[in-house]
């Protein structure tokens, strides 16, 4: 799991690093560490957590885009 790149769709979604931490239930520094990639996995938990909130954040970001389209 590439944990760099859902951070980064994350953050290009809107969201700052403390708030993917936040709604990981975790701290910022772990956010920043597998960003930088000083840390290179996750807990289970975390990583439940990040592919949770990337499904949410970032589909609803895509259909918000074709809806547009669309229109």
């Amino acid at each position: 799991m590439d944990w760099k790149k859902i951070i980064k769709e994350l953050m290009g979604a809107g969201l700052t690093q403390s708030q993917i931490a936040s709604r990981c239930k975790t701290g910022q520094s772990n956010i920043s560490g597998l960003l930088t990639g000083k840390r290179k996995s996750p807990s289970w938990m975390l990583g439940e957590h990040l592919r949770n909130l990337h499904k949410s954040v970032v589909k609803q970001k895509d259909d918000r885009i074709n809806e547009d389209q669309a229109a």
